[in-house]
């Protein structure tokens, strides 16, 4: 590894200005689907899916595997907290601790 004063560091390319990249934050651009977490948890409670109490996991799972949605379970906790809140969800704690969430 070069020590000292042969050690020396590119310096990057400045990107010119008024790019597509600039505008947006830099990178990729992204779209908006309207398919997040608190979209996709309204979808479910539409389809009956809270019918059963369910737990976060198996929420992730069906998302993934049934509506092809990607959403992590951190994403998911802060609007089913708020669905608990505005009484369109109950919760209860399972024989494992975890919180299972049943429409009212």
């Amino acid at each position: 590894m070069p020590t000292g004063k042969s050690a020396r560091r590119r310096k990057r390319a400045s990107r010119g200005s008024g790019s597509a990249s600039d505008e947006n934050g830099g990178g990729k651009r992204r779209v908006r689907t309207g398919a997040g977490a608190a979209a996709t948890l309204d979808e479910l409670i539409g389809r009956g899916y809270f019918a059963k109490p369910r737990t976060i996991g198996a929420i992730v799972e069906y998302s993934r595997d049934s509506l092809a949605r990607i959403i992590k379970p951190n994403d998911v906790s802060g609007p089913l907290g708020r669905f608990v809140r505005d009484g369109k969800l109950s919760r209860t704690k399972n024989a494992d601790g975890q919180f299972e969430y049943v429409k009212k």
